[in-house]
């Protein structure tokens, strides 16, 4: 397996995909091997990559943490799934219709709103970002349509900023970063302070008229954090290392438990890739994305789910062949890319090698 991830890894540096990445794979008993290939940037004097290097793994963030502290919560009975969202955000309550909405419905992104991507308001300032969202009428009745915008991801921070009265960074140390010893997980590089040298840079932004490296890359959610501050937006945000997102997902195979710490019931952990609303196409589980999806590849099964993000990250699961993947890579460095085709395809073909 690692010499076949290593052939197809050097195929996509040879095509210049990506100029590095970081690849993990974990089983349920534990046995892992993470490798890096590549260098941080395509510059001769560019870092090499590191099986640490940190990534801004940007919606990977809406899986782990948001969706999944969301859960916990739930089984701690601090708010339940069908809890309808105006009951904890006030300012969303602008339709009879609204009302209906739930925090299962955010979770599984079916909820369909007049609005536009959140990217386009990137000249905008935050509350009006947050007043449009809020304000925004459904298209279709919730659970009818699945539709995935970062929208669905703020309006769930703010229920559970609302809610905890703390920021989803700190609720995501507490529940899972602390007790999991991913010290490399944050959503701030400089709390704790994580060595230069490890965070990858993401993409030379034209909008911010710089290098993007230690901060977030998407647009909206980096407005937001000028209001709610780096640790409260789950729709983007988290930086991570392969190592650190391979034990998060260790502890999903092992049905919720890690060294004898239970995170979560094995009924919670089979809610995640459980298809909620059948009936809207697309719909995912709980926070996370379900087999099939293209990037998946041909080799998973009905207990198979995953995690992309824009910056060129997945981490994919599959619980009856009890084996987790996660990839980082900087794919838009050093420009942002319009064909996301070469790597689609290259995810794909690393989990047939893995899920084989």
């Amino acid at each position: 397996m690692e010499q076949a991830i290593a052939l197809r890894v050097k195929q996509a540096l040879d095509e210049m995909i990506f100029p590095g990445c970081v690849v993990g794979v974990v089983t349920r008993q534990g046995a892992r091997f993470v490798r890096a290939f590549g260098k941080q940037s395509y510059s001769t004097d560019g870092r090499s990559m590191q099986s640490d290097a940190v990534f801004d793994v940007a919606s990977v963030t809406k899986a782990i943490p948001l969706a999944t502290v969301t859960l916990a919560l739930v089984e701690r009975g601090i708010i339940g799934l069908d809890n309808p969202v105006v009951s904890f955000l006030q300012s969303f309550d602008t339709s009879p219709q609204k009302r209906r909405v739930t925090l299962r419905h955010l979770l599984t992104n079916t909820v369909d709103l007049s609005l536009p991507a959140l990217s386009s308001m990137k000249y905008s300032v935050p509350s009006v970002i947050v007043r449009n969202v809020c304000a925004a009428p459904l298209v279709a009745s919730p659970g009818s349509v699945y539709r995935y915008t970062n929208a669905t991801a703020v309006l769930l921070s703010l229920c559970l900023m609302n809610v905890t009265q703390r920021s989803l960074g700190s609720l995501a140390r507490t529940l899972f970063f602390n007790p999991l010893c991913m010290w490399s997980s944050t959503f701030d590089v400089q709390k704790p302070k994580i060595a230069e040298k490890r965070i990858v840079p993401t993409e030379i932004d034209p909008w911010r008229k710089r290098e993007i490296c230690g901060e977030v890359h998407d647009e909206s959610t980096y407005l937001l954090q000028q209001c709610y501050g780096k640790n409260g937006i789950g729709s983007a945000g988290l930086f991570s290392t392969v190592p650190d997102l391979l034990t998060f997902v260790e502890m999903l195979l092992n049905g919720g438990i890690l060294e004898g710490h239970r995170y979560f019931s094995e009924t919670m952990v089979t809610a995640m890739h459980t298809n909620h609303f059948p009936q809207a196409i697309g719909s995912g589980g709980l926070g996370f994305a379900l087999y099939p999806q293209d990037y998946m590849g041909k080799k998973g099964t009905a207990s198979m789910f995953g995690k992309t993000g824009f910056t060129g990250c997945m981490v994919v699961l599959d619980r009856s062949k009890e084996r987790g993947l996660v990839v980082l890579s900087n794919y838009h460095y050093p420009h942002r890319k319009t064909d996301l085709g070469q790597n689609r395809q290259f995810r794909a073909d690393i989990c047939d090698i893995v899920f084989s």
